[in-house]
């Protein structure tokens, strides 16, 4: 399903944010959930009593990616990138 392995976290988001603050503070949320990565969303909504947890659905997934095939008309460019199984 859509949430398998996955955990929601917080992330909070003003006009002065840089992307790398962002990322930085997505990691660190997540560092700091490993412990509860097995929970299911609908344990989640039991065990808090809240009905409505995030309103926004935010994907990251590390693949590998072909950096010369993404446009570089958007001002973000990919300057390198890294991989292992």
């Amino acid at each position: 399903g859509l949430l398998i392995n996955t955990v929601p976290v917080r992330a909070s988001i003003t006009a002065a944010t840089t992307t790398v603050g962002l990322l930085e503070q997505l990691q660190n949320a997540y560092t700091h959930t490993l412990d509860h990565q097995y929970l299911a969303l609908n344990e989640i909504h039991r065990l808090t009593g809240q009905d409505h947890l995030f309103d926004t659905f935010f994907v990251y997934e590390n693949y590998p990616v072909d950096a010369a095939s993404l446009p570089s008309d958007d001002g973000l460019s990919v300057t390198g990138f890294a991989h292992r199984e």
